[in-house]
């Protein structure tokens, strides 16, 4: 039986079995497809319309899709089975063109043992993959490119992709992302008038389960107790291993990681923020606040880690009107006058809300009062009763002047996911007898945290009281160490060494992150 499946003008013939998902078809096809709940139908996102012979609508569907949606023929990929041949189509691709989130440029070290000719630097993040091409001769970034990482159609946190690896997916994964990393050298050289063939140098970067899944490693060892990882790189490996469009004899470094959920995207952040300075003697703190929240304290010259499952929510994914920060998204609000004032990127209408906006509407919702301490969304004593409705059967509350919408279950997933990172950096001060009094810096990694409104996060209680106003977004921070492991190889060895000297914290079994995390889930 034969697929065919349309996006954006572009169509493709996938060969199937009866009685196969959509889902499973749509992520052989090579599109950009995104599945945050890996499937599960919570999160409604893999809508497509399809046409063929098909299973019946399941009840999941029936209360996620309108009685028009449905006529129409939209459906969830993860909840749909074909039965003949069927035609699929996709829904647009956003534009990326927020993505590469910003990071420092001179952060290439002076020492030039790479040598001259060209380099790539890049950052393989759960949701988003960003690059740099580098001049290593004349020390110029040349390009910059970045785009959604399509493993994301096999759900969006680690923990979903892992579990994907061990049910027979890990070869789809991994040519997933390396299709995706091919795709932006070639864009990157052809931009800049380079030939792949002439790249000999390359630093990837990222969690401890992204580079399991580009070196298609079984994460066995990161899925179950005592989670510790069998494999935690700082080695080079020969580019045509991973079927990169390189030189013949380009090299690949893969950073340390520093443990199983700590990954190398950590240790460059670390770099890039100066951790690993011998003349270092203050209290830093680092945390890369994403799908999934790591964090670093450096006290007395000691480096102690940790990680905390905050889930998709900051990404945008799992909320009902989520999305990436793209055009259209609402990326901030203020509450101003008595009124909530939504910012829109680009000058389109609202059709969703990003992370930042997310968090600024729920701080915005409680100094109007329309969410209590617990977080219940209270129908009326408020000046906005007009705009809370009924969303697929649960309370929601319109953003004044946008069809865009925050429901109930969006303001619990928030709970959760600032629960879990500020009940990691507690849990990382008490560990090492740190506060927010002693930190000197508070460094804010990723593109969610280049765009958080430290007020907004303090309200709502993502960050600790007192880290506020010692806060500094750093973007990127991740892309920027890897840029400097590209530019000094010198740094390498170096940044092995602190890694395996820094402490991971287990949440887990720490009990002190359990009572906090109860306390910390009120706003």
């Amino acid at each position: 039986m034969k697929a065919l499946i349309v996006c954006g003008g572009i169509s493709r013939e996938i060969e199937f079995s009866g009685g196969e998902l959509l889902a499973g078809i749509i992520q052989r096809s090579g599109f950009e497809f995104s599945m945050p709940c890996a499937g599960k139908g919570h999160c409604g996102k893999c809508r497509v319309t399809a046409s063929g012979e098909l299973s019946a609508h399941s009840d999941i569907e029936k209360l996620m899709l309108t009685d028009a949606q449905l006529a129409q023929g939209m459906r969830l990929a993860c909840m749909t089975k074909a039965f003949s041949d069927v035609t699929i189509t996709l829904p647009e691709p956003e534009t990326e063109k927020y993505i590469l989130s910003s990071f420092d440029e001179k952060a290439v070290g002076s020492c030039d043992c790479a040598g001259e000719g060209f380099g790539i630097a890049a950052d393989v993040g759960t949701t988003t993959v960003a690059a740099v091409l580098y001049d290593l001769k004349n020390k110029k970034i040349l390009a910059t490119s970045s785009r959604k990482n399509p493993q994301s159609a096999y759900g969006a946190d680690v923990v979903s992709r892992v579990s994907k690896a061990l049910e027979g997916k890990l070869g789809e994964l991994q040519s997933g992302i390396i299709a995706c990393l091919s795709d932006i050298i070639t864009e990157m050289c052809s931009s800049a008038g380079v030939r792949c063939r002439e790249v000999e140098n390359a630093v990837i970067t990222g969690n401890t389960a992204m580079l399991y899944l580009l070196c298609g490693e079984s994460p066995s060892s990161l899925a179950a107790a005592p989670f510790r990882a069998d494999d935690l790189f700082g080695r080079s490996v020969d580019a045509s291993a991973l079927s990169l469009p390189l030189a013949q004899n380009a090299r690949v470094y893969l950073p340390r990681c520093v443990s199983a959920y700590v990954g190398a995207d950590i240790t460059c952040a670390m770099l890039a923020c100066g951790f690993f300075e011998k003349e270092q003697a203050g209290s830093l703190l680092l945390a890369d606040i994403g799908t999934n929240g790591e964090i670093a304290l450096l006290k007395n010259g000691k480096t102690v880690c940790c990680s905390t499952a905050a889930g998709p929510a900051f990404e945008g994914a799992g909320i009902r009107f989520g999305m990436n920060a793209n055009d259209g998204a609402i990326a901030a609000v203020r509450f101003l006058g008595g009124d909530l004032l939504s910012v829109v990127l680009g000058e389109k209408e609202a059709c969703g809300i990003c992370g930042s906006g997310l968090i600024d509407a729920i701080s915005g919702m409680l100094c109007g009062e329309i969410i209590d301490e617990t977080g219940f969304l209270l129908p009326c004593g408020h000046a906005f009763e007009d705009d809370i409705r009924e969303l697929d059967g649960e309370d929601a509350f319109f953003l004044p002047r946008t069809g865009v919408a925050v429901t109930q279950r969006d303001i619990r997933a928030v709970q959760l996911a600032k629960s879990a990172i500020c009940s990691g950096i507690l849990s990382l001060f008490k560990y090492a007898a740190s506060d927010a009094e002693s930190t000197d810096t508070f460094f804010i990694a990723g593109g969610f945290g280049n765009s958080l409104n430290t007020a907004s996060a303090r309200r709502i209680g993502l960050i600790p009281e007192g880290l506020a106003r010692k806060a500094c977004a750093v973007g990127n921070a991740a892309l920027s160490g890897a840029l400097m492991l590209l530019g000094d190889t010198c740094l390498r060895k170096k940044c092995e060494d602190c890694a395996d000297a820094a402490e991971t914290l287990e949440l887990s079994s720490y009990p002190f992150f359990g009572e906090a995390y109860i306390d910390n889930m009120m706003f």
